[in-house]
């Protein structure tokens, strides 16, 4: 809950998180007012533009934190005394300023001439990719100067909407960056994020994309180096003591909780499962990522040979994570439990049928169709697989190839796996309301454990 405190010659905005051990209370200010002026165009007049205005700044900033406008507005004006009648616009000043750092930056770019000037080629390269998101970015703003205002505030005096968004990254700059990385826009995202991290050195969410970037570029050492800037600013965005009730669904913990995922995940990339296993092991023990942990073991343990483990840590969760039943199958064919190891390719087949013609070395004819996002988790699987179990594949593919091959040619197999792709197309999701139902059904069904059990012994002569 937000409430009013006096801090010398200002009123502060704060919120109180109690520490669960000691009882103590942290405050962290959520905003601070520095004149009468402002704290009456805020407070004063609860129905007017200005103080709409402060209110919708402050609820969508924090949206997590409850303000009870009554209260403070009560707090507020009895301590409206301790203010200044007027103060600078210190913010208003740094605008101001805009035009004398563009021709600060602007000559520095022009002298930088790294055919004459090693150091400067050497600053250039070092921050190429910062610069060229620089570049992407100033065409963003620039583009939006005939855009309508996002909310139609008349009163900007104060300059309540940047200093509500000046210590982070503007969401609408997060979400583009966000949607040119989901739209496949690799070059473009990395450039944005490599100059949102050098601006606001706190952003873990900038680091985490950096991440995945490098992961999908081969550049598996930059990715750990980047999962574990995303964990060590990540944790400075939530109290060091968790309160009491503290949930780990709270959207300040998230960028610390995937950034634990994905550092697992690369570390069994690279090869260092010790560490990997180390950071599973803080999933369950910190997050209580139970569920994250042993799938991320079951990669880790076929990684290392381990088939037995493997396989007992990918059949606890295989009923709700298909892509975990192509570990137990592997696991399994190194046991030569070849009967066990169909039904679980079988199951991961039927989930996700390109996936396992990648794996088994048969060629895919199925083409990417728009609205097809059973396709993309499919492409998405066969990625996340194809880079964690690379130790795997390497090593022992050339043996578990044939055997899983001949099961996706059997001309039964070959059938299933049709269907469930003309089943997963949005023309068939789509279609006349109760076929379509029908459909979705039926590929429920057949992408369920006991469809592929029943299949897997219809089919055992292929393992006998």
């Amino acid at each position: 809950m937000a409430y009013i405190r006096k801090r010398g010659n200002q009123l502060a905005l704060v919120h109180g998180r109690r520490e669960g051990e000691t009882g103590k209370v942290e405050q962290v200010n959520l905003f601070t007012l520095y004149s009468q002026e402002e704290a009456k165009a805020a407070f004063e007049n609860p129905d007017a533009d200005s103080a709409i205005q402060f209110r919708y700044l402050l609820e969508d900033s924090f949206p997590q934190i409850k303000f009870e406008w009554g209260k403070l507005r009560e707090e507020a004006l009895k301590n409206i005394p301790v203010l200044p009648e007027k103060y600078e616009n210190r913010e208003a000043a740094l605008f101001d300023r805009l035009p004398a750092d563009f021709a600060v930056f602007g000559r520095q770019l022009c002298l930088a001439d790294p055919t004459d000037v090693p150091a400067a080629a050497e600053h250039l390269q070092k921050h190429q990719t910062a610069l060229l998101g620089l570049c992407d970015l100033i065409r963003l703003q620039l583009s939006r100067l005939k855009a309508p205002p996002k909310q139609n505030f008349s009163d900007d005096r104060f300059r309540w909407a940047f200093r509500a968004s000046a210590r982070e990254v503007p969401i609408d700059i997060q979400n583009y960056a966000e949607e040119i990385y989901e739209e496949g826009q690799g070059d473009e995202a990395e450039r944005i994020f490599s100059l949102l991290v050098e601006c606001f050195p706190g952003h873990a969410e900038g680091y985490y994309y950096l991440g995945h970037i490098a992961m999908e570029r081969g550049r598996y050492d930059e990715a750990v180096s980047f999962f574990q800037k995303t964990i060590e600013t990540g944790r400075r965005l939530f109290p060091k003591r968790l309160p009491k009730g503290f949930s780990w669904k709270d959207l300040r913990s998230r960028p610390y909780v995937h950034g634990l995922h994905s550092l697992a995940f690369a570390l069994n990339c690279v090869g260092k499962y010790s560490e990997a296993l180390a950071i599973c092991r803080r999933m369950e023990k910190e997050c209580g990522s139970e569920f994250d942990a042993i799938s991320q073991r079951a990669r880790i343990f076929l990684n290392r040979r381990d088939w037995k483990l493997a396989t007992e840590e990918a059949l606890k969760v295989c009923h709700s994570d298909p892509e975990l039943s192509f570990v137990a199958a592997f696991a399994l064919f190194e046991l030569k439990e070849k009967k066990e190891s169909l039904a679980c390719f079988l199951h991961a087949a039927l989930n996700f049928p390109q996936s396992s013609r990648a794996f088994s070395g048969v060629s895919d004819p199925t083409p990417m169709e728009p609205g097809d996002s059973d396709g993309f988790r499919d492409r998405e699987a066969r990625f996340d697989l194809q880079h964690e179990l690379r130790d795997y594949f390497t090593g022992r593919n050339r043996h578990a190839r044939p055997f899983f091959r001949k099961i996706l040619r059997h001309p039964k197999v070959e059938g299933l796996i049709g269907e469930v792709i003309r089943l997963r197309r949005p023309e068939a999701k789509g279609s006349h309301e109760n076929n379509g139902a029908s459909s979705r059904r039926q590929l429920i069904q057949m992408q369920s454990p006991e469809f592929a059990r029943g299949k897997a012994e219809e089919l055992k002569e292929l393992v006998e």
